[in-house]
């Protein structure tokens, strides 16, 4: 049986940097000031972040995140 390096963390310390590394449904929402319906049917720039599921569970990653983010403040401006 091989071992998924994407399992969800069973202690406090690799807990901490699993929610470091990756991004909840309603921690997105919240952050780009979106629905969480629209999150999860991939509206907006949403499309451009790869989904990663952790069973039923949904993240993302916050690097893809915060990269989408710097893109559009380049074409802002």
């Amino acid at each position: 049986m091989v071992k998924s390096n994407k399992t969800i963390p069973t202690t406090p310390k690799k807990a901490k940097a699993f929610e470091q590394k990756f991004m909840r449904p309603d921690e997105l929402a919240e952050r780009w000031g979106l629905s969480l319906s629209a999150v999860y049917q991939g509206k907006a720039d949403v499309s451009l972040l790869r989904k990663i599921y952790f069973g039923k569970s949904l993240r993302f990653l916050k690097q893809e995140v915060i990269q989408v983010e710097e893109q559009k403040l380049k074409m802002a401006s």
